[in-house]
């Protein structure tokens, strides 16, 4: 399996952005969870045995007790993880650099041109790199350059 640097890049970027994103998430879910499960507890406590209310609070108490539970394990596992990130703030942020660098050396790379010096029988052609093929493009008309030495003396 090949991949570009820059699917690399965008890959690692959306894998800590998830994280992230999940680690709130269920931080957020087992707070509600929580808060949720303490006001059935009172509601259990402070509801009188007949009260028409009371009737299923059990079964919810416990749902939201197993959701709280899944939550908190969510975010136990990543905890480590965010820790590490936060720690390695500037991480994200050079991947935005690596990124931005990896587009510039695309873009030079898309402008690169080849001409014929030697070999005449494809004629003066330019090619231009474009990734996986190459197209030919018709030269421009041929300018003679005088190949010079360090010394300025021509050959």
């Amino acid at each position: 399996m090949e991949i570009t640097a820059k699917e690399a890049n965008q890959r690692i970027t959306d894998t800590i952005v998830a994280a992230f994103s999940t680690f709130e998430k269920a931080e957020e879910a087992a707070q509600y969870h929580s808060d949720e499960c303490t006001d059935l507890e009172h509601a259990l406590e402070f509801l009188p045995d007949n009260h028409p209310q009371r009737k299923g609070l059990d079964d919810r108490l416990t749902e939201a007790r197993r959701k709280r539970r899944i939550a908190k394990e969510t975010v136990e596992q990543y905890e480590q993880l965010i820790e590490l990130l936060r720690r390695h703030k500037s991480f994200t942020k050079d991947l935005a650099q690596v990124m931005q660098a990896i587009n510039v050396t695309l873009g030079k790379q898309a402008k690169r041109y080849y001409r014929m010096r030697v070999l005449k029988d494809f004629g003066e052609s330019l090619y231009y790199r474009v990734p996986n093929n190459v197209v030919f493009v018709p030269a421009t008309p041929a300018v003679r350059r005088e190949r010079r030495v360090h010394s300025g003396i021509s050959l």
